[in-house]
C-alpha cells in the first residue's frame, strides 16, 4: 500500500465519528483517526484506488464508541470488521451471501447493517458458494461470501474451483479461531489457512480482528477487490480469527460505506435500503410490507426492515440495485473494470495484421471471454466486427453468448455486415471430409477452451498454420497444444484495431461456410420435426421458446453440448451461461439462483436429474430467497451421457448400469408442492412450448420445474441418426 499523506492516530479533547443520517459520536481524552489527502491502493500491477479525504467511521446509532485505552475489545472488532464493509462499498460490491454461524458473528451483523449492502442468508455453504458465483457471472462484481469456522469453509471450495478456473471474481471471509487456539483440539477448529490452495489470487491469515487500527479493515476491502476484479480475476481468501466474545456491547456502528464522499465529489454508489429513527430505534418497513424478525439478545442497528430477512433469506432490492447491469457507473474506476495493466497499443499486437490478410481464416470465441456477461457480450459485438471486416467465420458457442448475437438482423444478407456465426460446426467438422476441407490457415481464440468437442480434435488433426490466442490473464488456455502466437492484451482493444486493419468483400471459403451451415441446420431440422421429444429437441424448442431478455443457463454434462448442436444462430435474442471452468455438475440449481438474482428477466436452467439431485438444497431454498426460477430437466434416470462413451461397449450391461448409468429410480414428480416446487410433466412439444411461457411469465418465488422423462437409449438412437443426417447431407 502506498500513502499519500499516511494516515496517523493523534490524541485530542475529542473525536466526532461523523453519521450520515445519524448523531456523532464522540469519546473524550481518546485518540483519533485522521486520515491525509489520500490513500492510495495498487495491487499486482493491476489497478489503483484513492480514497477521498476524510476516510471516516459514521454510525447510524446514538451508541457510544470509546476509542484507545479505554474502549472495549468487542468495540475495536466491530469498528474495524465495520470499516471492512465500508471498504467494499466504496469498491463497488453489492452483494453479501451469508451462511449462519456463530464465530463469523461480526461479519454477519457488520455486512448486515451496511445499508449499502444487499444480504442473502444460505443455510448451505457449498450452495451459497455457487450462488455468489452466478452473481458474480453476471455483473463481473465480486460477491462477498461469510461463514463460520471449521467444515463450513471447506464446504465453498467447489465453487471456488470453479471461480478459479473460469475466473469469476469472488471474496471467500472465513472466520476462525484465533492463532493459539488452533491445533490444540478447540472444537470446530481446522487449519484454514491456505485452504483453497493454488486456487486463490490472494490468500491471507488475517491480523486478530480489534487488535489493530479499525483503517486497516477498509485497507482489506480495498486490496482483496482489487485482486478478485484484476487482472487475472478470481477468488480472494479472506481467513478472519476473532476471539470471544463474539457479540457486540450493543448496536453495530455503521462505518462510511462512501456515500459521504466529502472532497471526492463522486455521488453515491447506491441509495440505502431504507431509513431508520434513531431517537427510538423503531424500524420503518418502506415498499416491502414485511415485519422484522424478533430483534437479537444485542440490537443491531440497521437501516430498516429490509435487513430483517424474515422468511425470505435476504434483503430486498434497493431501487438501484433493479438494474444490476449498470450499478458499476460510479465504481471508482480501476477497481473492477481494471485494464491498465494490459497492453492496449497496436504496436503489442502489430503481427497480427500480416495474420490478417490469408482468406482461409476462422474466429473461436470460447466462454468467459471477459469478466462479466455484459463484457463478455461486448467481446463477442467486437469479434463480430472482425468477422464482417475478414469475412471469417465466428465460430458461435452458446455459452461463450456468441450463438444469438445475429437475432433479428432480418436475412442473410443483413447478417454478413454484421459477421457470420456458424451455429453447427460441432455436427460439421465431426464429418472427416468436411474437417479436411475446412482447415484453415489462421485461426483467432478468446475466451476459455471451446465446449465443442469435434472443435478441439479437429484442432489436434487438421492444426491451423497460425493460432492466435488473445489471452489477457495469460491463463494458456490450449490443452490442444496448438497455439503458435500468444496475445496478453485487452480483447477489444486488439478485435476493434484489427477490424481496422483489413476490408474483405467477398469470400468464397466464408461462403463454404455459410452454405455448409445452412445445409447442416436444414438436415438437423429435419430430425427433430420428425422425432419425438428427445433431449436434442429440448434444446432446440428451448431456444426458439423464450421471450426475448432471458438468461438460459446450461448444467454440464449432456444439456451443454445440447445447446451447442441443436441452437441455431436465429431466434430469441437471450442470454447464455454455463460453468465451463471445472465443468462439474454440482452447484449448478444455485448458480442459476445466484444469476436470477441479478438478471431482470426470467431465466431458465437446462439441466439433467444427476445434476438436479446433486443441488437439491437450492432447489427447496429458491422460495425461501424471494427468487423465481424455470427449470427444465431431462431426466433419463441416471447418467445417459456415459452410453455414448467407450465404456458403454467395454463392459456388460450389469456393471455398466452399476458404477456409470447410476440409475436412481426416483420419481422426480413427486417434488410437486414441497418448499415452492412446482411441477409440470410434459410429453409433447406443444406441452412444453405452452408451460415455458407461462412459467417464464410467473414470476412467483419457487421453482417451475419443467419435467421431461427421456428414454437414455432412444436418446442416443435419435443422436446418431441425426449425425448421419447431416452427413449425407454436407457431403
Amino acid at each position: 500500500m502506498v500513502t499519500s499523506g499516511s494516515p496517523s492516530f493523534e490524541s485530542g479533547d475529542s473525536v466526532s465519528f461523523e453519521a450520515g443520517a445519524a448523531a456523532s459520536l464522540e469519546a473524550s481524552d481518546s485518540p483519533s483517526f485522521e486520515s491525509g489527502d489520500s490513500v492510495s491502493f495498487e495491487a499486482a500491477g493491476a489497478a489503483s484506488f484513492k480514497t477521498s479525504r476524510g476516510a471516516s467511521f459514521e454510525a447510524r446509532d446514538r451508541a457510544s464508541f470509546e476509542a484507545g485505552d479505554s474502549a472495549s475489545f468487542e468495540d475495536r472488532v466491530y469498528a474495524t470488521v465495520g470499516a471492512f464493509a465500508a471498504g467494499l462499498v466504496r469498491c463497488g460490491v453489492t452483494d453479501v451471501v451469508i451462511s449462519p454461524g456463530s464465530r463469523s458473528t461480526a461479519l454477519a451483523l457488520c455486512l448486515h447493517a451496511n445499508a449499502y449492502l444487499r444480504t442473502w442468508v444460505q443455510l448451505d455453504e457449498r450452495s451459497a458458494g455457487f450462488f455468489a458465483l452466478g452473481q458474480a457471472r453476471r455483473t463481473g462484481r465480486p460477491s462477498v461470501l461469510v461463514c463460520t469456522s471449521g467444515t463450513a469453509a471447506a464446504n465453498y471450495l467447489p465453487a471456488v474451483i470453479e471461480a478459479h478456473h473460469s475466473g469469476v471474481p469472488m471474496i471467500v471471509c472465513t472466520a476462525d479461531r484465533p492463532p493459539e487456539l488452533r491445533d490444540w483440539g478447540a472444537a470446530q477448529t481446522i487449519d484454514q489457512v491456505k485452504l483453497y490452495g493454488s486456487a486463490a489470487r490472494w490468500a491471507v491469515d488475517l491480523a486478530v480482528a480489534g487488535e489493530g487500527a479499525p483503517a486497516w479493515g477498509q485497507s482489506v476491502a480495498f486490496r482483496a477487490v482489487a485482486l478478485a476484479a484484476g487482472a487475472n480475476p478470481g477468488p480472494v481468501h479472506l481467513n478472519w480469527p476473532f476471539r470471544e466474545p463474539l457479540e457486540p456491547r450493543g448496536s453495530v456502528a455503521v462505518a462510511d460505506g462512501g456515500v459521504s464522499l466529502g472532497s471526492s465529489g463522486r455521488s453515491p454508489l447506491l441509495e440505502p435500503r431504507g431509513s431508520v429513527a434513531v431517537a427510538d430505534d423503531s424500524v420503518s418497513l418502506g415498499s416491502s410490507g414485511r415485519s422484522p424478525l424478533p430483534e437479537p439478545h444485542n440490537k443491531v442497528a440497521v437501516a430498516d426492515d429490509s435487513v430483517s430477512l424474515g422468511s425470505s433469506g435476504r434483503s430486498p432490492l434497493p431501487e438501484p440495485h433493479s438494474k444490476v447491469a449498470g450499478a458499476t457507473e460510479n465504481v471508482p474506476q480501476g477497481i473492477l473494470v481494471p485494464r491498465s495493466h494490459l497492453n492496449c497499443t497496436p504496436v503489442a499486437f502489430a503481427g497480427l495484421e500480416e495474420l490478417l490478410g490469408y482468406e482461409r481464416g476462422l474466429i473461436v470465441v470460447g466462454p468467459d471471454s471477459a469478466n462479466g456477461m455484459d463484457a463478455q457480450g461486448e467481446v463477442v459485438a467486437a469479434a463480430l466486427r472482425l468477422s464482417a471486416a475478414t469475412a471469417w467465420p465466428l465460430i458461435g458457442e452458446p455459452v461463450a453468448g456468441a450463438r444469438r448475437v445475429l437475432s433479428h438482423q432480418g436475412s442473410t444478407d443483413d447478417g454478413a455486415h454484421l459477421g457470420t456465426v456458424i451455429a453447427h460446426a460441432a455436427h460439421l467438422l465431426d464429418v472427416s471430409e468436411i474437417a479436411d476441407e475446412l482447415r484453415c490457415d489462421v485461426l483467432l481464440r478468446l475466451g476459455n477452451t471451446p465446449t465443442t468437442k469435434p472443435l478441439g480434435l479437429w484442432l489436434q488433426t487438421q492444426p491451423p498454420r497460425h493460432l492466435v490466442l488473445i489471452d489477457p490473464a495469460n491463463r494458456w488456455s490450449d490443452s490442444s497444444f496448438c497455439v503458435t502466437d500468444h496475445i496478453a492484451a485487452d480483447p477489444l482493444a486488439v478485435l476493434n484495431s484489427a477490424a481496422g486493419w483489413v476490408t474483405r468483400q467477398q469470400s468464397v471459403w466464408c461462403e463454404r461456410w455459410r452454405h455448409l451451415d445452412r445445409v447442416a441446420g436444414t438436415a438437423i431440422a429435419g430430425e427433430l420435426e420428425r422425432g419425438p421429444l428427445l433431449s436434442a429437441r429440448v434444446a432446440s424448442v428451448l431456444a426458439d421458446a423464450l421471450p426475448d431478455g432471458a438468461l438460459l443457463m446450461a448444467s454440464n454434462s449432456l444439456p451443454v453440448r445440447m445447446l451447442d448442436s441443436f441452437v441455431g444462430s436465429s431466434g430469441p435474442r437471450i442470454m447464455f451461461a454455463g460453468n465451463r471452468g471445472a465443468s462439474g455438475i454440482d452447484g449448478v440449481t444455485s448458480t442459476a439462483l445466484g444469476l436470477s438474482s441479478q438478471h431482470g428477466s426470467p431465466v431458465v436452467l437446462f439441466i439433467g436429474d444427476l445434476a438436479l439431485l446433486h443441488d437439491l438444497s437450492a432447489l427447496f431454498g429458491a422460495a425461501r430467497s424471494n427468487l423465481s426460477l424455470t427449470i427444465v430437466c431431462v431426466d433419463n434416470n441416471g447418467g445417459g451421457i456415459f452410453r455414448a462413451l467407450p465404456i458403454a461397449d467395454c463392459v456388460d450391461d450389469a456393471t455398466f448400469e452399476t458404477l456409470f448409468r447410476t440409475p436412481h429410480g426416483l420419481s422426480l414428480a413427486e417434488f410437486n408442492g414441497v418448499a415452492g416446487v412446482r411441477v409440470t410433466t410434459i410429453a409433447t412439444a406443444a406441452e412444453f412450448v405452452d408451460a415455458l411461457r407461462l412459467a417464464c411469465q410467473n414470476g412467483e418465488p419457487g421453482v417451475d420445474l419443467l419435467l421431461i422423462e427421456v428414454d437414455p437409449v432412444a436418446d442416443l438412437a435419435q443422436l446418431r441418426e441425426i449425425a448421419d443426417a447431416v452427413k449425407v447431407a454436407v457431403t
